[in-house]
Order: structure tokens, then sequence, then C-alpha cells
């Protein structure tokens, strides 16, 4: 069952094009890798889904994108990013503390009851498998966490507001084969819960982990299906040059 439609989507900036009547569905409980070339649309696309790009200066958006049959141009800003969760490839922890880190999103959202927040943070950061190396440390500044531990919380705090859609724009990029693992293992269980959308540049992790992919090139779909089939029988010419190394 699909949660989320893209239909005829486009993006220009300034005019210049930057996806060209993209088009796809992305099922629920799912992992869908989005990949391609460096500059191909894949983190505009991420944007494109949960209105970030909305406010982005010269851009200009074409075609719809539906949740749960939705329309997303209607729901309001705050509550599409509530709905739709979007964590970047730079862990980007907020300079305070992890506790308030955690605490931000369900303040902003009306949660002000401290034993709500508690539980909150203590059930989130245990999701990412966070809670218990900074249980004693969460007056501390998140600035002082590792990169892995960093994005870890990034994910966990994305979390603490319940999204339907996680967004992922190379969240292992910047990481250790460590630390990799550990977000790939975290992906793979999130799944039961959340439907995940990431964008990778590294082929192997979207093997691994999708069920969906969702190959861009030059701001247009190429190709899109199942994660096997793709991988294994690639269907367009431009795919199998993508996935052997032709080009990219």
């Amino acid at each position: 069952m699909a949660i989320l439609k893209i239909e005829n989507l486009g993006v220009k900036y300034d005019g210049k094009p930057a996806l060209n009547n993209v088009s796809f569905e992305v099922p629920e409980n799912r992992i869908t890798a989005i990949i391609g070339p460096s500059g191909c649309g894949k983190s505009t696309l991420l944007k494109s889904i949960n209105g970030t790009i909305r406010g982005e200066r010269g851009a200009e958006i074409e075609g719809k994108v539906y949740l749960k049959g939705q329309d997303t141009s209607l729901i309001p800003k705050e509550e599409l990013h509530r709905r739709i969760g979007l964590v970047f490839q730079t862990p980007t922890p907020f300079p305070f503390s992890i506790y308030k880190n955690m605490v931000y999103a369900p303040k902003y959202y009306g949660i002000n009851d401290k034993s709500q927040l508690d539980q909150i943070v203590e059930e989130k950061l245990k999701i990412t498998g966070l809670y218990d190396e900074v249980r004693t440390e969460l007056g501390k500044s998140a600035i002082n966490l590792s990169g892995g531990q960093q994005q870890r919380l990034c994910i966990a705090r994305a979390l603490t507001v319940n999204p339907e859609i996680l967004l992922l724009d190379e969240p292992c990029s910047a990481l250790d084969v460590q630390n990799t693992a550990i977000i790939e293992s975290l992906l793979k269980e999130l799944k039961n819960e959340y439907t995940i959308v990431i964008v990778t540049h590294n082929i192997p992790q979207a093997q691994r982990l999708a069920d969906q992919v969702v190959f861009l090139d030059g701001g247009n779909l190429v190709e899109c299906g199942d994660a096997d089939q793709l991988f294994d029988h690639p269907k367009i010419k431009e795919t199998r040059d993508f996935l052997s190394g032709v080009f990219g």
C-alpha cells in the first residue's frame, strides 16, 4: 500500500530545472532508496516531499505530492514537517543539551508535561540505541557527542513527534564503518513502525537496506522498482551503466 504518491513533480531553481516530471509511489513500512549521480536531484526530491523547498529562494514547484491521498501543498507547513521528518546529511544537533534537543519538537507541538516529555526522551533514545550511552549525560551539550551519536540523536529527535515518514539525506556519508552499521541496523528496525526514504550514494548500502529503489539522473526518474529486481535485472541501459560504474 502506498503512503506517498509523487505525481508529475517538477522543480526549477531560478528557471533552471532540477527535477523533471517525476512520478512514483512510496510503499508504507518499507525502505525506499533514492540513488543517482551527484547533482541529479536526490536532495531536491526529499525537500519537495516534506515541503522544505517551499521556502527556498528561487524555487518553482510543479506537480503534486500526496500523503495518504491528501495534497501536501494544502497541509500547513508545521503539520507537514511533523508528519514527514527530515534528517540531513551532516548531523545538526541544536547547540544545547541532549535533553533540550529531544524535547524541542514535542514542546513546540504543545506537550509540556514533564513526565510525558521524560518518557518521550527515554523511549526515542532507546529506539536509536543511544539511551544507555547518554542517560547520565542528558544535561550535557549535544555538540560534544561523537559524529555517530549526533546522527542517532538527530534521528531520535525526528521521531519525538511520531512522523509517518522519515526522510534521510545521506545519513552515513560522514560516518565510519562501525557507526554506519549501527545506523543501517536501526533503519531496518524502524521500518516496522515508520516509512523510510533514504538518499544514498552508496550502492552497497542501498542493496543492503532498500525494498524499493528510485534511480534519478539529470533530474529525471530513469527507473523505479523492487530493489532485488532493479539491482539484479535493471530494465534501462542507463541504470545498468550507473550500477556498473560507467558513470556517476
